[in-house]
């Protein structure tokens, strides 16, 4: 007897499958069908034709890289444009090379170097590449360059390096004198303030302006004193000058004395000098 067809939403009729307890006892069940396992394929390190090998920075022997050597560089920027040039100098500890390079402005790569200076189809110009040896590879080239000259050092004159030698040397000692050894940092203000405008020079934990008047601890007007010249402890007297009357000298040593207490005073009070410190 045949079975009609389904009609318009209504499921297919389907043979129910037998559930683990309704299957005859000896009857076996239908094994899942055997899918064949493929093994995946371990991966393999095939160079690709667009690879490129790992950049390798190598330095000719120290005994080659002498100043005025030929060299080609090849950077680890630009490992497709190597370049050559002239050793200036080559800097072991620090692993610096300074290199000088040659370009010709007819090169289409500076064209717009040699429009932008002005420079006519064919001349030279020069450049210098600072390089870190652990990032180029150098060899040492057996043609020099184009346009490239021998590197002529100029000539140093001794004499003038020896005067700049001794006058920075003075002026360190002049700096270093100005420093008080064992005095408080109120006589260092007050010292260095006085010196902007008259000349002072340290003697002991006192100090002298105009080599005639000393400013003696605690740095303040009543410690200003004048720089009496003396001889065998007795003070000397202008010759054929009456008894009690001032000589020019030590008339102009209590100007100075009165100019250098009204100083003291003025620097103090501006910089908050001999203040005793407020109480929070």
């Amino acid at each position: 007897m045949s079975k009609k067809p389904p009609q318009i939403g209504q499921k297919a009729w389907a043979p129910k499958a037998a559930s683990p307890s309704q299957q005859q006892p000896g009857s076996a069940t239908p094994a899942a069908s055997p899918v064949a396992a493929t093994p995946s394929a371990s991966p393999v390190a095939t160079p690709s034709a667009g690879a490129v090998s790992p950049f390798v920075p190598s330095l000719p022997p120290v005994s080659q890289l002498q100043p005025g050597t030929v060299l080609r560089v090849t950077s680890a920027l630009a490992p497709s444009a190597p370049f050559e040039g002239v050793l200036v100098v080559y800097d072991a500890p620090a692993g610096l090379l300074l290199v000088e390079r040659c370009y010709d402005f007819a090169d289409e790569r500076n064209e717009h170097n040699r429009e932008s200076n002005g420079a006519a189809a064919g001349t030279g110009k020069k450049d210098y590449a600072l390089l870190n040896v652990q990032h180029v590879r150098v060899e040492v080239a057996t043609e020099a360059p184009a346009n490239s000259k021998p590197r002529v050092l100029p000539a140093l004159h001794k004499p003038s390096l020896d005067a700049k030698v001794a006058a920075g040397l003075h002026a360190r000692a002049e700096e270093r004198a100005c420093i008080g050894v064992g005095v408080s940092a109120e006589g260092q203000k007050l010292f260095d303030a006085i010196r902007k405008t008259t000349p002072c020079v340290w003697k002991g934990d006192s100090f002298v302006v105009l080599d005639c008047v000393r400013v003696a601890p605690p740095y303040n007007v009543a410690a200003c004193s004048i720089v009496t010249p003396q001889n065998n402890g007795a003070q000397q007297q202008a010759p054929n000058s009456p008894p009690g009357r001032k000589s020019g000298q030590q008339q102009q040593a209590e100007n100075m004395l009165m100019r250098v207490r009204k100083l003291v005073d003025e620097i103090s009070t501006k910089l908050k000098l001999h203040q005793p410190p407020t109480q929070q």
